[in-house]
């Protein structure tokens, strides 16, 4: 009995181990049990596989980057993950340790995406736009959330950020793509921003 509790411990710690390591996966409107753990159970909801794959990566003692999969097609922010409120104010958000990588068609297992074009928008529908597709707060009012070079977003398109509250100063007036503010130091690589609109400063600030 003794050797049978001790052979699914070990198998226990090996699954949690793989998991960790690994890859959150995502697709329009998830699948399966939408645990992220697999194409067959892809999260819907874009924002929380990110907060799935930072638990993961402090989990691993912020040593271990994961993957986020996410399948083409499109996805809407629908949270306030760095805080604020109002439908407009809705907006996605890096974490550090964490890569999310669009363009899969769904059935890959390497990070080669071969599926087409992941569309992250801006656009919440009956013509209503969210400020910003990406919101990073950085460390402002002592936050805590900057980010580092180990977060990264890839293969993306970023688009339908509308930043039009007049103001030279007013963070809904710049950024619409993506705002960064207090110096953060994510990466982006082969993403395209297009149709984001601002008031003031930059599609992404």
């Amino acid at each position: 009995m003794k050797h049978c509790l001790s052979c699914l411990c070990v198998l226990l710690l090996l699954l949690g181990t793989a998991r960790g390591q690994g890859i959150v996966y995502v697709a329009p409107g998830g699948e399966g049990n939408k645990d992220g753990s697999s194409w067959d159970n892809a999260m819907g909801d874009l924002q929380a596989a990110i907060e799935e794959a930072h638990k993961q990566y402090v989990q691993s003692g912020n040593v271990t980057q994961v993957q986020v999969w996410v399948k083409a097609g499109s996805y809407t922010p629908a949270s306030w993950p760095n805080g604020l409120t109002g439908t407009r104010n809705k907006h996605f958000s890096l974490r550090n340790g964490v890569k999310v990588i669009g363009g899969f068609a769904g059935s890959e297992t390497t990070a080669v995406s071969t599926g087409g074009t992941t569309i992250l928008s801006g656009d919440l529908g009956n013509g209503v736009y969210a400020y910003h597709v990406f919101y990073h707060l950085g460390n402002a009012g002592g936050s805590g959330q900057k980010l580092n070079a180990t977060a990264m977003l890839s293969n993306v398109t970023i688009q339908d950020g509308w930043a039009d509250v007049a103001g030279q100063r007013h963070a809904n007036g710049r950024g619409s793509g993506m705002y960064n503010n207090d110096g953060n130091a994510l990466r982006i690589e082969d993403c395209v921003f297009r149709n984001n609109r601002r008031w003031w400063w930059s599609l992404v600030f």
